[in-house]
């Protein structure tokens, strides 16, 4: 072991292995390289580093160790475990992460709650016949805005040639239906749905089929002449229609070996524009993240012109959220959903983030409905809900929020966002030039930036009323409801300093500065 340590690593290893720790501290940069000789390179050979940091001036944190995978060339790779600590003020504590991406290591934090401590561990377990071992744990410390962080660690992996990769959907970046009805025996009712939306101003369908339904079509040819209708008049309406194919575990197992012969078909038989395939199985089957690693490995050979099956296929975990095949998105996540959302976008400030499915009661009130929609506002967004009935003022408000998110797509599906607070994200806003698109999401009062001449102001809160700090001049002043109806407008000179405005629940304010 080396002679200095900086952070007391507690080494627990099989008998046969020799273990070289070396630390390195640089500006709050912690750096230990670790390097394993296995004397008998045997299955089941593990390492574990085990370190105490203590829990001052904490209070959020976001773990992004999620099992979606990704491949290379030379072995299967997850993307990298990152625990990332900050305070309330959004300033990094404590970002910790290791160089090894493979199926064979684990970071975990255990909180101790008598002690105030968090306790780490690195959990390596050595590969059959692997003698020799070597990976690189990095851990900033730094008093540095915690996205700043985030984003440097991701260079970092980076340079070590693990590709930072998300697997977001590069294509999905306009708002989109997701069918309620059942493909493809109710296409009637899809097909009713999806006008409606297209009416509302959705872009893109996805219809959801079990892989055994997709399998009993191939070899059953009596509903191909309604289901090549069916896809033919979805494109006559000019939207983009994608089948999401999925699959459990254990039929995933069972088929492995037909699945590629499969989806080859799909893409000859029918002319959807996509094909997803979306694999069910819990975060530690390494058995299926093999499987659907080898078969991503050959997945780009059915691309087949402007047809393409969805490279992103995912092996989904059911107990977290993820952003490719989203579960449904409840209120009590509202807060956890912006900050996944805020994270997200500042680690692939080139892609889009796709929102949780969004649903809600027939019976909630409009100014509820619209919360969902303003929760995940800058995600793109995804709605499952049986348009055809829809009351009228739901579709009113999903209709004014669909719009309202493609009039404004430029500064909420494309630029970093800053938010007021690390954890609650009350306030978060985002600008490009002299305009500006705030969304507030509790009582916390805005303050607008000198040279913003454009600013829109969205209430995501309980509360009906707005302060706002702003420059001396005279403003053009207009208040929206939830629908879109315009409720207030005037011209009023207003001196510098905080102003309050009455906006309703769930409704906009328009701020124009009139005297340029």
């Amino acid at each position: 072991m080396a002679v200095k340590q900086y952070l007391n690593f507690q080494v627990i290893k099989s008998p046969t292995m020799h273990v070289l720790l070396d630390e390195t501290n640089e500006d709050g940069i912690h750096l230990v390289k670790v390097k394993v000789k296995n004397n008998h390179a045997t299955a089941g050979a593990k390492l574990s580093l085990e370190w105490t940091n203590p829990c001052t001036d904490i209070h959020g944190y976001w773990l992004f160790n999620q099992s979606r995978i990704r491949f290379d060339d030379q072995d299967m790779r997850k993307l990298p475990y990152l625990n990332s600590f900050y305070n309330d003020q959004g300033e990094n504590r404590y970002s910790v992460t290791c160089s090894d991406t493979s199926r064979y290591v684990a970071l975990f934090m255990a909180f101790d709650q008598a002690k105030m401590t968090m306790n780490f561990s690195l959990q390596v377990e050595i590969p059959l016949n692997n003698a020799e071992y070597e990976c690189e744990i990095r851990i900033d410390t730094r008093d540095i805005p915690y996205e700043q962080s985030l984003v440097e660690l991701k260079e970092w992996h980076e340079h070590k040639g693990n590709v930072f990769a998300h697997f977001s959907k590069k294509h999905v970046s306009s708002p989109t239906y997701v069918c309620t009805g059942a493909f493809p025996s109710e296409i009637q009712e899809i097909e009713e749905n999806v006008y409606i939306a297209k009416q509302l101003g959705f872009e893109r369908i996805v219809a959801e089929v079990s892989y055994e339904v997709v399998k009993d079509l191939l070899e059953d040819r009596e509903h191909d002449a309604s289901i090549q209708k069916h896809i033919g008049h979805i494109h006559q309406m000019e939207l983009d229609y994608t089948l999401s194919v999925y699959l459990t575990n254990e039929q995933f197992s069972a088929r492995r070996l037909h699945i590629l012969t499969h989806m080859q078909q799909l893409l000859d038989k029918w002319k959807f524009d996509r094909i997803e395939l979306r694999v069910q199985a819990s975060s530690d089957c390494d058995d299926t993240e093999h499987m659907v690693y080898r078969l991503l490995k050959h997945i780009t050979s059915l691309q087949k012109g402007v047809q393409v099956l969805e490279v992103g296929c995912f092996m989904v975990d059911k107990q977290s959220l993820h952003y490719s095949f989203p579960s449904s998105f409840m209120m009590g996540d509202r807060a956890v959903e912006r900050l996944h959302i805020k994270n997200l976008r500042y680690l692939y400030p080139n892609q889009s983030i796709q929102s949780p499915i969004i649903q809600w009661h027939e019976n909630e009130s409009a100014e509820n409905a619209s919360l969902y929609l303003i929760n995940t506002l800058f995600a793109v967004p995804h709605v499952s809900i049986n348009l055809k009935h829809l009351s009228y003022e739901h579709s009113q408000l999903l209709s004014y929020w669909i719009t309202f998110w493609k009039n404004h797509s430029n500064l909420l599906n494309v630029k970093k966002i800053r938010a007021s607070s690390a954890q609650l994200n009350a306030v978060m806003s985002v600008q490009h030039e002299n305009e500006s698109l705030i969304v507030r999401y509790d009582s916390t009062a805005i303050q607008l930036k000198k040279d913003n001449q454009l600013c829109t102001i969205v209430n995501g809160s309980e509360e009906e009323t707005m302060i706002v700090k702003l420059t001396g001049g005279t403003w053009q002043i207009k208040i929206f409801n939830c629908l879109g109806k315009l409720v207030h407008s005037e011209n009023q000179f207003l001196s510098s300093g905080f102003h309050t405005f009455r906006c309703l629940k769930s409704g906009v304010i328009q701020l124009v500065k009139r005297d340029l």
